[in-house]
């Protein structure tokens, strides 16, 4: 419990508050609304030195932050088993003075100052906090998962997005945060959440690697393990080869001669081909001129002209006769020489084949010598080659076996979620107690204020990890339904905290809350809240502006107001 806020300004007043209902009022123009206030900061500004007492950050804080509130100091006193505990802090300080008895068994460094109080760091004070307020949420030596800071947003609601949602205490506010939080304010089982968290939280960074090394294969046109095997098997079966022919490698002293004298061979070997060649198309030729070639006629030419009865001269039948027999010699002779050309073709043809076949047993001996060896910088190439694609090989053995590690990794994530979430369900029966006491309240309260049903809805989502919270109230007969929520909410968190005895049972309000609220609903809210504070025995604290309160419809409620 809250009992007084104070600072060194000249003109503040120190606030002074009791147990059960408190209302902060803030001066303000008459005809101002709540959402309007010309000295706006004047009511919501205790609800900031609160969270500055209690550690919050000041760098964003525009009023905290601003130069000119450069040394001011703020304080506070509150009650700890018993017993008052006096912080200040100053807005150009990172430490914070508090109470001796405080700090009693907690290993933190602290300076001794002349009044009994010890000052320590701001970083030391938040420790601090959560070890005597949430001390079940330690995970590890100072480290609290939820942090007392984390909860007091729930229980002193400073943002307007706070207002709209029962399980959102500032804006931006992330799912996972959001499901702890709850989950530890209405008592379930937050460790296992926070695990089921951690679980999902690794998960998705797995994933995201994977789609890494997705995106990298994609990049050189590889596809997914199986492919990255099949070419894997293929290198192997490169390197054996390659292994095989280094292993039967001879290095040759004269393996550059006999690559002379295979290009020697070569060369003579060709030549040959085409020299036959040229000559298999003459000998083609000169045959069929044999077989083509005019015949000297059978019959003497004389005869048949003195048949026809030609008369010739002695002298003219002689020229005849003889021209006669040399166009049977010109025969005679050409026959000859086309026979004789056959002839000479097809036995340099036989023998330049014989040489041929001579020719290439020669060559294929060379090639199976160099083959079988070759020079020094042959069989270091090879070795290289060898050592290349073992290093490949390697390489892809070392992604696959990253692969699939990541897939075995991602397959124990998603087992051990649903067996988190298999023990949170049988977890939720057995608290089915705390359970219903939570719900009970929660539709109790929006009944009892509204005359409205409404329903807090608790269970394991099958879907996102870990416990899932739905708040319902018929938004057709109420004015501001998610202001209402919130508000029915946080009355049973205090309540719950009330009755469980935990530390730290103050539950705070903006005015601001209420703004679109209906008036009746707004009187009906701080008249229920007043009695339900004084009845279960936590403080509540609403802030607004003077003339705000429904005065006239308050009935008996007999307000304890302040500024």
């Amino acid at each position: 419990m809250i009992t007084q806020i104070r600072s060194n300004l000249e003109d503040f007043h120190a606030v002074a508050f009791k147990s059960g209902m408190n209302i902060f009022l803030a001066d303000a123009d008459k005809d101002c609304d709540e959402k309007a206030s010309k000295n706006e900061s004047s009511k919501t500004i205790l609800i900031r030195i609160i969270h500055f007492c209690f550690g919050s950050d000041i760098g964003r804080d525009k009023t905290f932050g601003h130069p000119k509130a450069d040394g001011i100091s703020f304080g506070m006193t509150f009650i700890w088993n018993d017993r008052p505990i006096m912080v200040d802090r100053r807005t150009n300080e990172n430490t914070v003075l508090v109470s001796r008895e405080f700090l009693t068994g907690i290993d933190v460094e602290v300076v001794e100052l002349e009044d009994g109080r010890l000052r320590l760091s701001l970083d030391d004070w938040k420790i601090v906090l959560s070890a005597r307020f949430v001390p079940d949420a330690e995970i590890s030596p100072g480290r609290f998962s939820p942090s007392f800071q984390e909860l007091l947003q729930y229980l002193i609601r400073s943002e307007e997005a706070a207002f709209n949602d029962p399980s959102v205490s500032f804006q931006g506010q992330r799912s996972p945060s959001k499901q702890l939080l709850t989950s530890f304010l209405l008592g379930l089982n937050w460790s296992k959440q926070r695990e089921i968290q951690d679980r999902d939280k690794d998960r998705k960074q797995l994933i995201l690697a994977i789609k890494s090394i997705q995106g990298a294969q994609k990049s050189i046109n590889e596809q997914l393990i199986g492919d990255l095997e099949a070419e894997r098997i293929a290198l192997e079966k490169r390197i054996d080869r390659n292994r095989e022919e280094a292993s039967r490698f001879r290095v040759r002293d004269d393996y550059r001669d006999i690559e002379n004298q295979l290009n020697e061979v070569s060369r003579e070997l060709h030549n040959h081909i085409n020299e036959n060649h040229s000559d298999q198309k003459l000998l083609e030729c000169c045959r069929l001129s044999t077989k083509s070639a005019p015949e000297a006629p059978a019959e003497d030419p004389v005869i048949i002209l003195k048949e026809a009865g030609a008369i010739f001269k002695e002298e003219t039948l002689r020229s005849l006769d003889e021209v006669s027999r040399f166009h049977r010699q010109v025969y005679k002779n050409r026959g000859e020489f086309l026979q004789s050309e056959i002839d000479r073709l097809d036995a340099e043809i036989a023998s330049r084949n014989a040489r041929i076949d001579d020719l290439s047993g020669r060559k294929q001996s060379l090639l199976e010598i160099l083959q079988s060896s070759g020079a020094l910088e042959t069989l270091v190439e090879l070795r290289r080659n060898l050592n290349d694609l073992e290093s490949q090989v390697e390489t892809l053995k070392a992604r696959i076996d990253e692969r699939k590690r990541f897939d075995r990794r991602k397959d124990e994530i998603a087992q051990e979620i649903l067996g988190i979430k298999k023990l949170l369900k049988r977890d939720l029966d057995d608290r089915r107690e705390i359970v219903d006491e939570a719900i009970g309240l929660f539709e109790e309260y929006i009944q009892k204020l509204y005359g409205a049903p409404g329903k807090l809805v608790i269970d394991v989502s099958d879907k996102n990890p870990g416990y899932r919270f739905i708040f319902k109230i018929d938004r057709e007969r109420i004015t501001g339904a998610n202001q209402i929520l919130v508000f029915c909410f946080d009355l049973m968190i205090a309540t719950l905290r009330a009755r469980r005895g935990q530390p730290f049972t103050t539950l705070i309000h903006d005015s601001s809350f209420f703004a679109d609220v209906d008036p009746r609903q707004y009187e009906r809210a701080l008249q229920f809240a007043a009695t339900t504070s004084e009845s279960e025995g936590f403080q509540y604290i609403c802030c607004m502006n003077a003339g705000a309160p429904p005065n006239a419809r308050l009935g008996d409620l007999n307000l304890y107001c302040n500024y």
